[in-house]
């Protein structure tokens, strides 16, 4: 679809915008005490759905308006993928420095966006893309896929491949002790228990020769994937302590290559496409600060804007882990399921940013609404798939 002309594209924005500002919320959305404490006891028996329904019966009535009046504006407020909601994405991204697509792992339908909204802003400046792969991994996609247009910047540890990087490096560390005995331990393939030892070793290497891959040091990408790996065996750690480990790492690289691509020219504009969990603002549900959030400060920092995307399946397959799996998001969160309920399209665009304001006015929130808060602050907009199909081409550009 032809990009729509500038005033055109202003004056969607516009009326969604206004929808937003004549949308006042008033008053709590909740019950008292022992109705939210009501529900938080459901959550553990009962499916989100059933628990919206108990929850519309238990209310009081204006609690219950409340909800309504939420509900009724995101129904009239969404927008078909497929045509108007589109628009909105491309103008709005077009707009941005950041856009961060936080998305699914296995399905086309994510695979399908990067790649339409990457061919629709190399025209406005973006040709870097942040992707959820080691700088090695990135490196080599380039390689074999050469566009002039496009790079991809990889923003994280190796999670497939571990043992790739130790071969990489021994290949031009001929007789390094430290990297022999890494071999050896990988010449069947990587297997995460081992990781406590290969970091204590790629800690005692000592002096070697070393080379950038993709932008970032190859030891140092083996060394923090390694340290990744590491806490995610030691149960004593945590697994809190691995994600927010990781999601540093994220940040390392980025900015690594953030700053490269400020050398090169100025203001560079960044595509980033990462799971659901990684780029939304804010401190997520398992307490970390994420490279979302970490691109939204820094955005700030610069004087820049980002524009934070995520996609949501309530329904459908996904080709993950070997094998064909099906997938349906509605459980995962109430407000996910309080979107999917409302969609009317195949794939529906809500712009959330007109209920930010109104939500945190809005006084103590039933689960359900405090998700939405929550979903408002760390995305602009959520895409609604009714159904995504699984992965058949991993293009990019």
């Amino acid at each position: 679809m032809a990009p729509l002309a500038e005033d055109q594209r202003q004056d969607e924005r516009d009326q969604v915008r206004d929808r937003g500002s004549r949308f006042h919320i008033t008053g709590v959305l909740a019950g008292s005490v022992q109705f939210v404490r009501m529900v938080m006891i459901c959550r553990r028996v009962f499916s989100v759905a059933t628990i919206a329904f108990i929850g519309s019966l238990c209310a009081p009535p204006h609690v219950v308006a409340q909800a309504d009046s939420i509900s009724r504006f995101l129904e009239a407020q969404q927008l078909d993928l497929a045509g108007a909601g589109r628009n909105l994405l491309i103008s709005d991204a077009r707009t941005a420095d950041f856009v961060l697509v936080g998305g699914l792992h296995g399905d086309q339908e994510t695979q399908d966006m990067v790649h339409s909204l990457v061919t629709s802003l190399v025209s406005a400046g973006f040709h870097d893309v942040a992707v959820e792969m080691s700088p090695w991994a990135a490196a080599e996609r380039n390689r074999t896929e050469q566009s002039s247009d496009i790079r991809l910047n990889g923003s994280d540890i190796e999670e497939l491949r571990p043992d790739l990087l130790v071969r990489a490096l021994a290949a031009i560390n001929p007789g390094n002790a430290g990297l022999d005995s890494m071999l050896a331990l990988t010449r069947d393939g990587y297997k995460r228990a081992a990781a406590p030892r290969l970091l204590l070793l790629s800690r005692a290497l000592g002096r070697l020769v070393d080379t950038v891959a993709g932008g970032v040091s190859l030891y140092t990408q083996m060394l923090r994937t390694f340290e990744v790996e590491s806490l995610r065996v030691d149960r004593g750690a945590g697994r809190l302590n691995a994600s927010a480990r990781r999601e540093l790492v994220m940040k390392e690289f980025f900015l690594s290559h953030y700053r490269a691509a400020s050398a090169a020219r100025p203001r560079p504009k960044f595509l980033v496409n990462f799971g659901q969990s990684h780029l939304g603002r804010g401190i997520d549900a398992r307490g970390v600060s994420t490279l979302g959030n970490f691109i939204a400060e820094l955005a700030v920092a610069e004087g820049f804007r980002s524009f934070h995307i995520l996609l949501l399946a309530a329904g459908g397959k996904i080709d993950y882990g070997g094998g064909l799996q099906d997938i349906n998001q509605r459980s995962d969160e109430p407000a996910f399921d309080l979107l999917a309920s409302l969609a009317r399209f195949p794939a529906s665009v809500f712009d959330l940013r007109p209920l930010r304001m109104p939500l945190h006015d809005s006084g103590s929130l039933s689960p359900r609404y405090a998700s939405l808060r929550s979903l408002a602050d760390a995305y602009d907009v959520v895409v609604c798939y009714q159904a995504v199909t699984p992965l058949r081409s991993p293009r990019i550009y």
